[in-house]
């Protein structure tokens, strides 16, 4: 299928084209005649698949440049916000269409906007319930409303803020509704807002983005000194190494930096002037190794990222799922490593439920090396072609190191200790019980 079966204004299709986006992607595809008939949607599926512009190409096929809010898109963090603006900037560019950003940490404007409105309106929740409050800008008239990355803006605590600007909207407006993952209880919700909403869900294998996930057995004592060896023997173009706690960005980037790697971190302390100048220099490949939380798991488009690793896994495991998603987007491949150890397996047994193939692997002499126990019982791996696509698509000047085949201990014995560990668990639980 291509642009010329959607009847969008030729502007937008020869925009599209100048800017590499050839065909459209199956989400876009599927939600687009959607957006285009006026329907109230609920849309999930997997990062990196074309959801912003599975929305914005209906929207800019509908607005007229009339000096009035017709859009409003409501994301959940600043980044989310800018990086949707300059998607929006680089579509609409020559255009008599206006976007503006609305974002926390940054002066109110100067200016008032309601007597030369932009078209549209993209922003985080919270500011853009100030400027309705302080009469900045007028919401009223917007024909349609995202609300992206919805799940977030519900789990960051943002309902009673987004309840007060879906409110205040018209009540003809359409709404859009786009994630990832949207589970059945944020389903029921947002059908309270949704007149009618139609349910897109794309979660399928076929639609998964190509994401070779590799976990690393490996004790918390040892991972320092294993982390420089992954990363010397990956060699990334552009990695983000996730952390769950702000304090062990500081450890882990120090251990970076101390190894001549060029690093950088992100974390939600920064101000939005050093965030910025971070991103315009990971775009300019000043990092190799960018140190961060899981603030940059949703919704964040760094051009480049060929691996992500995991120093541990995250609280809610479902972030996992979104810190893997940073790679392999607009088609392209990429990996995801993991550590873990025995104490994991519960909660990786979990995460496969997630129709994601774990691939099992420990660092021994400096070399990858699958494990029996918890693979498929094969002793020897070859690189493989995923990881080889990933690498070469990236590579520039840097040398590639192979991963070599090797051996692991055998199954019973792995079994062993580990039902050893679950006794010990059961033991020490059954203590604090008669505590």
């Amino acid at each position: 299928m291509s642009w010329n079966n959607f009847n969008l204004k030729p502007w937008i299709t020869k925009t599209l084209i100048n800017n590499n986006f050839l065909n459209p992607t199956e989400v876009q595809t599927k939600v687009m005649p959607l957006i285009a008939r006026g329907d109230n949607l609920i849309v999930s599926s997997a990062t990196g698949t074309g959801k912003t512009h599975a929305f914005l190409i209906p929207i800019l096929n509908k607005i007229e440049a009339n000096k009035k809010v017709q859009a409003v898109i409501i994301v959940p963090t600043r980044e989310l916000a800018q990086q949707i603006f300059t998607v929006t900037k680089t579509l609409i560019k020559n255009q008599a269409i206006k976007a503006a950003c609305f974002v926390g940490g940054n002066e109110l404007p100067k200016e008032k906007t309601t007597t030369n409105e932009p078209e549209i309106v993209i922003g985080t929740v919270t500011r853009l319930k100030t400027l309705y409050q302080e009469r900045w800008l007028n919401i009223t008239t917007a024909k349609i409303l995202v609300l992206d990355e919805c799940d977030m803006l519900f789990e960051l605590g943002f309902i009673n803020d987004l309840d007060f600007l879906m409110q205040k909207s018209n009540e003809k407006i359409q709404c859009l509704a786009f994630s990832a993952t949207i589970n059945q209880e944020l389903e029921i919700f947002l059908k309270k807002y949704f007149s009618n909403p139609k349910i897109v869900n794309l979660n399928h294998k076929n639609n998964a983005p190509k994401i070779e996930h590799i976990f690393i057995n490996c004790p918390i004592s040892k991972r320092k000194e294993q982390l420089l060896q992954l990363v010397n023997l990956i060699n990334p173009y552009l990695v983000l190494i996730f952390v769950n706690k702000k304090e062990q960005i500081t450890t882990i980037s120090k251990l970076l930096i101390d190894n001549n790697k060029k690093t950088a971190v992100l974390h939600s302390n920064l101000t939005p002037r050093n965030r910025k100048q971070i991103f315009k220099r990971i775009n300019n490949l000043d990092y190799q190794y960018i140190v961060t939380t899981d603030i940059s798991a949703r919704g964040i488009d760094i051009p480049g990222i060929s691996h992500i690793i995991s120093w541990q896994l995250p609280y809610d495991l479902t972030y996992y799922l979104h810190r893997a998603g940073r790679t392999a987007r607009n088609n392209q491949t990429g990996i995801s490593y993991l550590f873990y150890d025995d104490t994991d397996l519960k909660q990786i047994q979990e995460i496969k439920k997630y129709n994601i193939n774990i691939e099992y692997y420990k660092i021994k002499n400096n070399q990858l090396v699958k494990e029996t126990s918890l693979a498929n019982n094969s002793k020897e791996i070859a690189k493989s072609k995923l990881a080889l696509q990933t690498i070469n698509r990236f590579k520039t000047t840097k040398t590639n190191k192979n991963i070599k085949p090797g051996y692991k201990k055998e199954f019973k014995t792995k079994m062993i200790k580990i039902d050893k560990i679950t006794k010990k668990q059961q033991a020490k639980k059954a203590r604090h019980k008669k505590i």
